[in-house]
């Protein structure tokens, strides 16, 4: 059953910092409760400020049995600026030490019509899924883009609603490089969703999004985990409360 979301309003200059406290605790709760937090995180611009807080907790002692996914990535090489993993390496990563064997980057580079499924192989090994079955992360952090993509599920993309994968490539003229991404069934998996929305320019689409009107971002309800909204005054602005 979708549960309600939750909404957490900051101003900008302390949604980063409140972004680390929710992170925290949901890290430290898989953690005592599985003796290991799984998580897939968001790349872009967006989430630099709320990794960057994360390396004030470095000494926490989830990280050594911290793994750690992406959403999505583009088919960029991995020093590419515009790689996903590579800015989590540089903002993640600074200070807060996950062992190289948690790392689980998505192929990039040049785009291969199999890497996909191969990286859907790595999933099913890792999480032990018997066919038809969905990973279930600790924790998925997600962006939001102006026109209501989340992970690399743009609605311009006709299978962007993909049922039975976990993870699919994506390309179209109007998409800025070639991409992989979660399903919205893994996404709608995840024990803990957090949106992380910051900004005026996105205040249009996230009042859709709330109102479950339209853009991939709205299909996002996971069935058995908490979604949170984690969004600043601005981007909040056209919402009713």
């Amino acid at each position: 059953m979708t549960q309600t979301p939750t909404i957490i309003v900051h101003e900008k200059e302390k949604l980063a910092h409140e972004g680390a406290k929710l992170f925290l605790k949901i890290a430290k709760d898989s953690f005592q409760k599985n003796g290991r937090f799984i998580c897939a995180l968001a790349g872009g611009k967006s989430p630099e400020g709320l990794y960057q807080a994360l390396n004030s907790y470095a000494s926490e002692p989830f990280w050594q049995n911290t793994h750690v996914f992406t959403t999505d990535e583009r088919f960029v090489p991995a020093d590419h600026d515009y790689n996903n993993f590579r800015m989590i390496r540089i903002n993640l990563l600074r200070d807060i030490k996950i062992p190289e064997k948690n790392l689980h980057p998505m192929p990039s580079g040049a785009v291969s019509p199999e890497a996909a499924a191969k990286f859907e192989t790595k999933m099913q090994k890792f999480f032990n899924l018997k066919d038809g079955q969905f990973p279930q992360f600790d924790l998925i952090l997600l962006g939001m883009g102006d026109d209501g993509h989340t992970a690399s599920l743009f609605e311009v993309v006709p299978h962007w609603q993909e049922k039975k994968r976990l993870a699919i490539t994506l390309t179209h003229p109007k998409i800025q490089y070639d991409r992989m991404s979660l399903t919205l069934p893994v996404l709608n998996n995840g024990r803990n969703v957090i949106f992380y929305v910051y900004g005026e320019g996105k205040a249009h689409i996230l009042k859709k999004v709330l109102d479950k009107n339209g853009p991939p971002a709205a299909f996002v309800q996971p069935q058995n985990g908490r979604l949170y909204f984690l969004v600043d005054t601005s981007s909040a602005k056209m919402l009713d409360h």
